[in-house]
């Protein structure tokens, strides 16, 4: 696919993800909030319509960034030369990342969230580039303690143990 029509997929793309947010956060006005310490069925709509609208938006901002300055004479010029492609091997990474997130769902209960969170975690920062194993070691740790304290601590949900019990 041509740089210029990737990057206009992904501007409409952004502006699809942030319309439904917006409708969303409107179909979901209606629950109560409560409090912070006792929160109420509308907090995690809420959090998670917002999440998805600032994801969208900086999605649409950054395509149309990166759509202006391909569209400068320098940019062309590098496309005419070769650019750097990202075709079969992008498409094999997404391959295995959905591979990854259907072995997730499949395993979760069984293997439980901490133990099948933590590969999962692990595997795809390797699957993106991260370079050596401390970083994704510690980044599925801070994923893991978040969790945690969202789900455990916080708003009381059992999450599964697994092999754990």
């Amino acid at each position: 696919m041509e740089p210029r029509a990737e990057l206009r997929r992904d501007r409409l793309s952004g502006a699809v993800l942030l319309a439904a947010a917006a409708a969303y956060l409107w179909m979901g006005r209606g629950y109560a909030l409560d409090t912070l310490a006792d929160p109420g069925p509308g907090l995690f709509p809420r959090a998670a319509g917002l999440a998805l609208a600032l994801l969208a938006a900086a999605q649409l901002v950054s395509s149309s960034a990166r759509l202006r300055r391909a569209a400068s004479p320098a940019a062309a010029a590098r496309d005419e030369a070769g650019g750097p492609v990202a075709g079969p091997a992008r498409r094999l990474q997404v391959g295995i990342l959905v591979l990854l997130l259907v072995a997730y769902a499949l395993v979760l209960s069984a293997a439980g969230f901490l133990a099948s969170t933590f590969c999962l975690t692990v595997a795809c920062s390797k699957l993106m580039g991260a370079r050596g194993w401390s970083r994704p070691i510690a980044l599925a740790a801070g994923v893991l303690l978040a969790c945690h304290l969202l789900f455990s601590v916080w708003l009381d949900v059992p999450l599964p143990a697994g092999f754990l019990r």
